[in-house]
């Protein structure tokens, strides 16, 4: 599979929704719509730099039409998957998005013999929470003061 952007990670929905590896040129928006939603997002050059394959970072994004609407940032090791970051434009939320991005990202890590995705989440971020749980992930831990003053629930899923 090509890791850098193009087709090949896409998934087909309805609606002319699908999910396909973050090209360069879509790293603004990207970066836009972490900024709007997380206090841990990453500036426009890393972004840029991950969709370069410069990083093991990988960000797939959510279409609709050509317009981008969300992003999961991941990295794979060994037989892991971290979730890093997703974010889902303000005015796409509740459409189901988060959900079919995490379902590509579990796809491309066993596909690539990933057996656990891991991630952090603020414990006041009842949505998120919410849809990681919703979505198989379990608590497995936590990390004290990890967003700025509020402790993270580390999560584990099976893949």
């Amino acid at each position: 599979m090509n890791l850098r952007a193009g087709p090949a990670a896409s998934e087909r929905e309805g609606n002319n929704v699908r999910i396909r590896y973050l090209a360069p040129e879509q790293a603004a928006c990207a970066a836009g719509i972490e900024h709007g939603s997380l206090a841990t997002a990453f500036s426009e050059r890393q972004i840029i730099e991950c969709a370069l394959g410069k990083s093991a970072v990988k960000y797939l994004v959510l279409l609709e039409g050509e317009a981008v609407r969300g992003v999961c940032s991941f990295t794979l090791a060994a037989d892991e998957c971290e979730i890093i970051n997703l974010a889902v434009e303000k005015d796409s939320r509740r459409k189901g998005y988060g959900a079919k991005l995490l379902k590509a990202v579990f796809k491309e890590a066993r596909a690539k013999g990933a057996e656990k995705a891991f991630l952090e989440v603020a414990e006041d971020n009842a949505a998120a929470i919410s849809l990681y749980e919703n979505n198989g992930f379990t608590p497995a831990g936590g990390r004290k003061n990890f967003y700025r003053g509020v402790d993270a629930i580390i999560m584990e899923k099976d893949l």
